[in-house]
Order: C-alpha cells, then structure tokens, then sequence
C-alpha cells in the first residue's frame, strides 16, 4: 500500500519533469555568478548545483536504481565541498576536496544526461516533453563539461590561457565556485562553437577536451534534429494509416 502511494506521488511529481529541470538549469546558470559575494560560496555553489541535479533525477526517477546512483554520486559532491569548507583538517586539501566534488558530479550530470537521452531517442510522438528532454541534455551536458574544465584548471592553471588575465578574484580560494561561471561560458561557448578567443586551452588535455566537446555538441543538434523529425513523420504515417478508412 506505501509503495502504491510512493508511486502515485512519483507519477504526480514526473509530470512536467523536463520543463522543471529545464527552469531549473537556467536558475542554476543565472544565479551561479552571485554566490561569489557570499562567505560561504563553496557550500552554496554546490547547494544549487545539487538542486539542480535533485530535478535531473527526478527526471528520470521512473529508472529508481539509476537515480539512485545519480543521487549518491552528488551526495559525495556536496560532503566533500562541505568538509573542505567547513572542518579544519589535514586529511584533504582544498584543491583536493574540489577535485573530488567536481569528479563526482561530473560523473552524475554526465550519467543524467544520458539517462535522459535514452528518453529522447525512445520512439514514440514527439512531445513537448521530448523537445524540452533534449533540450535539457544539452544544456546538462553543457554543465558537465564546464566541471570537467575547472577539474582540470584546479589541477594544472596551465591548462588555459585567459586574454583578461587569471579568473581569480584577489585573495579567492582555490575553489570551483570562483571559476565555475568562467569554464560554463567558456563550455557553451566552445559546444557552440562560438570561439570569442578570450579563453584559449593550452595543454594536450584541455586542447582534447575542447575538441571533442565542439565536435560532439555539432553532432548531437545535427542527429537530433533527424531523430525527431523522423520520429514526427512516422507517427504522423502511423496516425493516417489509422483514421484512414478502410477500402473494401
């Protein structure tokens, strides 16, 4: 009987699931430049960034076991952002804290966003449900680069070579929440391949990364656009098959 109630609620609350996330994705992109001000900016960066991952899994709540995982990979995230920024220990450093928070949810933006591309490419009518779906891929993805960018940049500073001079402010820490609005622009910017040159990669990993991102977000807009139209004309095949009477 609880799991039939648990059910029900989760049916309610997956309706309108890609839209949610969609809002969500945005609010997470236009509030991150503000939590710089704040004295508590790691905590608070990785609070929304969990927000935002807690609607990417309720998005695919329907598969509970992978949305688990998704779950518990942020979870790891937002614990190591919190004991670096609030325990005093030698046990981890902060860059090593960083590096494990932004490793960890690299990996579940990355894993959602396939989650819900498998519902994307599902065959079925192209709904505004799917549009918003893979719409949601592509800007989830866009996030998850830009961690993988400032994991490295923790990591090796010279990895990138920046025209305005170094992204940190004056007396910032090492943290991910300093530069993370930087390496998302930066992120989109190269996906869609842009390029305004302000930001340029410097070593063979960044270089390589960069690369495949732009080759890999032309690709996906190019074999979306097909799927979907495919799928479109063969449900509105299917459809007049149907209403189409039948000739004796």
């Amino acid at each position: 009987m609880q799991d039939l109630s648990f059910n029900n609620l989760l049916r309610t609350a997956q309706r309108g699931r890609f839209q949610t996330l969609f809002v969500s994705l945005i609010l997470f992109a236009l509030m991150t430049p503000f939590v710089k001000h704040s004295s508590f900016e790691g905590v608070l960066f990785y609070g929304l960034l969990t927000l935002s991952l807690a609607a990417a899994v309720l998005a695919v709540s329907d598969q509970r076991s992978l949305a688990y995982v998704a779950s518990a990979l942020l979870g790891i995230a937002f614990m190591s952002i919190t004991w670096a920024t609030f325990i005093e220990s030698s046990l981890i450093s902060n860059v090593a804290a960083n590096t494990i928070a932004d490793g960890a949810a690299f990996i579940a933006f990355a894993f959602t966003a396939t989650l819900i591309l498998k519902t994307v490419v599902k065959p079925g009518p192209v709904t505004t449900e799917k549009i918003f779906a893979a719409v949601c891929v592509y800007l989830v993805s866009g996030i998850a680069w830009g961690l993988l960018y400032v994991l490295v940049y923790l990591n090796d500073p010279s990895s990138f070579m920046f025209s305005y001079g170094e992204p940190w402010r004056e007396n910032a820490p090492n943290e991910t929440s300093s530069v993370f609005s930087v390496f998302c622009y930066f992120s989109f910017v190269t996906m869609t391949t842009l390029g305004y040159g302000d930001i340029s990669p410097t070593s063979d990993i960044s270089r390589t990364l960069a690369w495949l991102q732009a080759v890999l977000g032309q690709l996906y807009i190019a074999i979306l656009i097909a799927r979907l139209v495919g799928m479109h004309a063969q449900t509105e095949h299917e459809q007049l098959q149907i209403d189409q009477p039948t000739k004796k």
